[in-house]
């Protein structure tokens, strides 16, 4: 079986500006709407979690075809895109950086190496849509 796991990490881009402009309250509707769309973007069998702030993680499950996450993030820029349409009106507009980990059948490898690895990942991410 060519089994594999495959871990995102998903950090709020700008999420302290949105803090300091409009207002906590704000900023906690902005947590909620996210994790509105990561349960949207994602199917019922991946586990999502808040990992505190405004970042959150992802495990894929049940992937057996040896694909990548691309069509699931596809997804995920859509629905971010169309919950866009609605902060348009408040001048908000929400953005996340991403980072993804694969392995393939690799049993030395642990959620934690996947999840630093994936944090890494995220990183280059978010510098390139600073550049």
């Amino acid at each position: 079986i060519n089994c594999t796991t495959q871990v995102l990490f998903i950090d709020v881009d700008n999420f302290k500006k949105i803090n300091d402009t409009f207002g906590h309250k704000m900023g906690d509707k902005i947590l909620i709407d996210v994790a509105d769309i990561l349960i949207e973007s994602f199917r019922d069998t991946d586990i999502i979690c808040r990992l505190g702030g405004d970042e959150f993680a992802v495990l894929l499950t049940r992937n057996n075809s040896g694909l990548g996450p691309e069509p699931i993030l596809e997804r995920l820029e859509n629905n971010v895109k169309k919950k866009n349409e609605t902060f348009a009106a408040a001048g908000i507009e929400l953005s996340m950086s991403y980072g993804t980990a694969i392995h393939y059948n690799n049993p030395e490898s642990s959620i934690e190496s996947l999840l630093l690895h994936a944090d890494k990942e995220m990183y280059k991410n978010k510098k390139k849509k600073r550049e």
